[in-house]
């Protein structure tokens, strides 16, 4: 690796998934443990309306959730932090809230994940921040949640699905941005979501290989909605952090965007400044699910419009790691000697550790 080792870094993409909510009842009142004690609801996770088949799921992901929440932990514990003791790590929930309509329950359920997370992740290791979950139907209370939460600390950022009902630049979405900047917080798009929509405009996929090679057209979409629609313009130290979505396609996309919006500004003046700006400024993806041409030179050339050096992140995506007993085999050759592995490190630290120097190693 270019500069780096398997100790000291950071790493922004540490998956956790809520398949079960037994254990998240002791952080619901009561009037709701006994709703669950009677109904048939098995949590967010049973409402997927277009879930991945099990077979998509890796047999090592799968046994690290034997034992439940408390299993993972361990696992997480005794595997990953033991063997390569990464200076950070960002757990991101996996939970499907979106896909629950009931404004109480979903409210209820964020809240659990949440101060689970705070209890449980932050003990399993003294480095670890997480992203705070909230429901993207509901704004206003997830912004209430998004400052109850970060006022705590620890937390890395807010993560949001990429497929929502309405785009998330719409300004009814206002609040939940102005509570992340509020507070410093960046706001994670995962490329999946369980709206009752389409992934896209076409209607449903058939194949995963459709709905894994078509995520970045669902993070086009949300990411012209929040330039055009003014939220990266009004909230300037705002960060977006797009998750497993590849890069390559950003440079043409971006290109594109730019001159569209050059003959048709006038149809939206608080964009001020053309549309990569706001993308080379205030967006940043992660390593995992990056798309690789043939050679070094055409990966670099795909960067040298953009400049995406330090908008690049460190990424584990643990534990859907194709191969999870090495931090090297995570990044890819070319992207290690056009960015520099050190590098993408940095850049980690800097986004979300920057400002956690005290809680990183806190209780």
């Amino acid at each position: 690796m270019n500069g780096a080792t398997t100790q000291g870094f950071y790493d922004s993409d540490v998956v956790i998934e809520f398949d079960d909510h037994k254990d998240l009842l002791q952080y619901m009142p009561a009037y709701w443990r006994e709703y669950f004690a009677q109904s048939d609801f098995e949590g967010p996770r049973a409402n997927g309306v277009h879930g991945l088949p099990r077979t998509a799921i890796s047999k090592f992901k799968s046994r690290l959730y034997q034992g439940g929440l408390a299993g993972y932990v361990s696992a997480f514990n005794s595997g990953y932090a033991t063997r390569f003791r990464p200076d950070g790590v960002v757990f991101n929930p996996l939970y499907n809230i979106e896909s629950i309509r009931h404004p109480d329950l979903s409210a209820v359920l964020a809240t659990a994940v949440n101060d689970w997370m705070h209890d449980h992740l932050l003990t399993a290791s003294g480095h670890s921040l997480f992203s705070i979950v909230v429901s993207p139907h509901y704004p206003d209370a997830a912004a209430a949640e998004i400052r109850r939460v970060a006022a705590r600390g620890r937390a890395a950022q807010v993560i949001l699905p990429a497929c929502t009902a309405i785009p998330l630049g719409n300004r009814i979405n206002r609040p939940i941005f102005e509570a992340a900047a509020e507070f410093g917080l960046p706001v994670a798009l995962q490329a999946t979501g369980y709206n009752g929509n389409p992934p896209t405009s076409s209607g449903w996929y058939t194949y995963f290989v459709e709905e894994f090679a078509g995520l970045k057209l669902t993070l086009e979409s949300q990411l012209m909605s929040l330039i055009t629609e003014g939220v990266l313009a009004e909230f300037e130290q705002l960060k977006v952090v797009l998750l497993d979505s590849g890069v390559t396609w950003l440079p043409s996309y971006a290109w594109r965007f730019d001159k569209e919006w050059r003959g048709m500004r006038r149809d939206v003046p608080w964009v001020t400044k053309p549309p990569s700006e706001y993308i080379r400024e205030q967006v940043f993806c992660t390593v995992t699910g990056v798309d690789l041409p043939e050679s070094v030179d055409e990966f670099r050339a795909c960067f040298d419009e953009l400049d995406l050096s330090k908008s690049l992140l460190f990424a584990s995506r643990y534990p859907y790691c194709h191969s999870p007993d090495t931090v090297e085999s995570l990044i890819p050759s070319f992207v290690d000697q056009v960015f520099g592995t050190a590098a993408l490190v940095e850049n980690t630290r800097q986004l979300y550790w920057k400002y956690h120097s005290r809680s990183v190693r806190g209780s």
